[in-house]
């Protein structure tokens, strides 16, 4: 199974307003990032969800034998068996930079949901980060908290 696969059954749920002026900084093994104050927040293995109703900002963590140079058709394959999990679609796929870092984008649609999902590499260490919000509301807060995330 793909780690995003993985990262949808272990309970995608929303995504959400990473960037209100009250917020809670999540830890994970090697990384933080910033969700709202009050999202619940769980930690199951290398998966850290904060989610709130039907919004979800997760991050899953792997540690790789050797350090990664991900190939874009990999990334197409992961994220496309993660849409056909979710019951949707891939809608687009882009390039993005944050914080000196490129990364590739992925946005979702399944239903009354949508997501962004992006993928980081530091050395060894990948970062899958997805963010899940109601269909037809903007994906601003998933550049948010893309922009929030601090691997160690």
């Amino acid at each position: 199974m793909s780690a995003a696969v993985a990262l949808a059954l272990a309970g995608c749920g929303g995504g959400g307003s990473a960037g209100s002026a009250r917020t809670q900084t999540v830890r994970g093994d090697g990384y933080r990032f910033t969700a709202p104050s009050g999202w619940k927040v769980e930690k199951k293995g290398r998966i850290v969800n904060a989610t709130s109703g039907d919004r979800i900002l997760s991050v899953t963590s792997f540690t790789l034998a050797k350090p990664a140079r991900p190939k874009l058709a990999e990334l197409d394959t992961t994220v496309r068996e993660l849409a056909r999990v979710l019951g949707g679609s891939v809608v687009s796929a882009r390039p993005e930079t944050v914080r000196g870092r490129a990364l590739r984008v992925y946005r979702l649609s399944y239903g009354k949901l949508a997501a962004e999902a992006a993928f980081i590499f530091k050395g060894k260490d990948e970062y899958e980060l997805f963010c899940q919000y109601r269909a037809g509301k903007s994906g601003a807060s998933c550049a948010t908290f893309r922009a929030g995330f601090r691997p160690a």
